[in-house]
């Protein structure tokens, strides 16, 4: 059935009725096409000037040759088969040929349909023997994660419990890899003793149980959401890789030498083999290994021959500048009339961007700040946000502090003003770039919120070459630097910024050069 959004059209039987290629075809059986859901027009859509929606940069209409054989994404053309319920009968089909973005499946009664990789994902038949074949194995994921296919995720658990080895749970679930928030399905469970007082044995098994299900659930939440979330895909990648080959796990020395070493001529990028060696040091750390035991000449080989081969400088993105910030607010930090709260996402990035400049804030810290009672409280001096946790301080909360200015307005006001209009909710809410419309509990994405930093720095004047310069980095690296400027003390700046190592305000300030060339000049000559 078609996701929402995209509406679902009855294709007659008739084979000789098939839309041209690079067209989708999508259909239920016996439905008609429902009509298309209201959407509100864009905010200011007749202004030229006011802030807008980032751009979708949508890829032209596939004009590639159909793909009718062979292995893509690791399914087999012409031969995978899938199942699928339409109107309660399960029907059987086979994965005939591909264009991008969609698989074509023929279903034993003569109809075809049109899947993305996901859709495709969720009804094939896939088994052990295909776990298994070498064949199968793919790096890319963006075409079919087969994290969303049933099979492929009950034979990794299945492959992993052969070996006793323990992954956390998160990794195996799709729709929880890229939240900061999540949480075991377990987590609120307690166990109840009375149940099982009768038979000993019963005791004892159903406790095991429960505490599996915790442990799985402490698995998961060992280290930042977002260090789970990169790692998650890198370990998959090594453990299928390790089904397809008959190897044991965790893996020996050797063996994750020899892939990386694969996985170099697969993927000649240092991420890529850095990733997977730090996926593999942390299933084995998890599983009781000795520390260090990947730290050998042999592992590292493949590691350094990369960085060799890639060997590049490394590019820091711009700091955002108070001028900027101020420019921000002027376009976007006021709430538009007419508008309910949930469709006030010019108020919304205009005061997470700001927010995350004055308390020099990661992206990973801005998707934790709220404005429920609690962790946004205002005062007559100040307003006071409370984060749950931050990269350099996972075990405890931090409270950061906006004052509110001697003379004039400044965020601090701004911040009162969303705070009364939000009440509760993510800071930095995942926007609707169709519909403008919050979701204030699903926090927004990486890659959006930088589409939204840049498109906001077009709005204000800078040209689309100057904004790709910027980066979710460059409120937290125009922070510190705004601090070093007007005379903060080092250790005040660190403070704010929640770390330790004095190196830390050398790489985030971006307004050294003057400091630079004062020590060079000092030198003579």
């Amino acid at each position: 059935m078609s996701p929402p959004g995209r509406p679902a059209c009855v294709l007659a039987k008739s084979s000789s009725r098939h839309e041209p290629d690079g067209a989708k075809i999508s259909q239920v059986r016996g439905q008609r096409c429902p009509a298309h859901s209201y959407r509100p027009p864009p905010p200011n859509a007749a202004a030229t000037t006011g802030p807008r929606l980032p751009a979708r940069r949508r890829a032209p209409p596939a004009s590639a040759p159909r793909v009718t054989g062979g292995r893509l994404a690791g399914v087999l053309i012409g031969a995978a088969r899938v199942r699928k319920a339409f109107g309660g009968e399960l029907f059987a089909g086979t994965v005939t040929s591909y264009q991008s973005p969609f698989f074509r499946v023929r279903y034993t009664d003569g109809d075809e349909e049109d899947l993305t990789g996901t859709e495709l994902a969720s009804i094939l038949d896939y088994t052990e023997a295909d776990l298994r074949d070498p064949r199968g194995w793919h790096y890319d994921y963006n075409v079919l994660n087969p994290i969303g296919i049933p099979g492929f995720v009950k034979g990794i658990r299945e492959y992993c419990t052969e070996y006793n080895v323990v992954l956390p749970e998160v990794w195996l679930q799709m729709a929880k890899r890229s939240s900061p928030t999540w949480r075991p399905d377990h987590e609120d469970e307690i166990f109840a003793a009375e149940d099982y007082e009768i038979n000993v044995e019963a005791y004892r098994e159903q406790e095991r149980q429960f505490l599996e299900r915790v442990l799985q659930g402490n698995l998961s939440q060992a280290r930042a959401p977002r260090t789970m979330a990169n790692l998650q895909y890198p370990a998959i990648k090594m453990i299928h890789y390790a089904a397809s080959r008959g190897l044991k796990l965790p893996l020996a020395p050797t063996e994750l030498a020899l892939y990386l070493a694969f996985l170099s001529k697969e993927r000649n990028t240092v991420g890529a083999v850095t990733m997977a060696k730090n996926a593999a040091s942390t299933i084995g750390s998890l599983n009781g290994h000795a520390a260090g035991v990947y730290d050998t000449a042999k592992v590292n080989a493949t590691i350094e021959t990369v960085k060799r081969r890639n060997r590049r400088q490394v590019k820091k993105a711009a700091g955002l500048t108070p001028n900027m910030i101020s420019a921000i607010i002027r376009k976007y930090g006021y709430p538009r009339q007419g508008r309910r709260p949930e469709h006030q996402w010019e108020m919304a990035i205009g005061v997470a961007v700001a927010v995350g400049f004055k308390i020099l804030l990661r992206y990973d810290d801005l998707v934790r700040a709220r404005w429920d009672d609690g962790y946004c409280e205002v005062l007559e001096t100040h307003v006071r946000f409370y984060l749950d946790g931050r990269k350099n301080n996972q075990y405890g909360g931090n409270f950061l502090d906006i004052a509110k200015p001697e003379k004039g307005k400044g965020i601090y006001d701004l911040v009162v003003a969303a705070k009364d209009l939000f009440r509760s909710g993510l800071v930095l809410p995942n926007i609707n770039v169709a519909t403008g419309v919050l979701h204030p509990e699903q926090p927004m994405s990486h890659s959006s919120f930088v589409a939204f930093l840049r498109s906001a720095l077009i709005n204000i004047g800078l040209s689309e070459e100057e904004a790709e310069v910027f980066s979710a980095h460059s409120m937290r690296a125009g922070g510190a630097t705004a601090a070093a400027v007007h005379g903060l003390h080092q250790e005040d700046i660190q403070h704010l910024a929640g770390v330790k190592d004095a190196n830390w305000l050398a790489w985030y300030n971006r307004h050294y050069l003057g400091e630079r060339l004062r020590v060079s000049r000092a030198i003579g000559l």
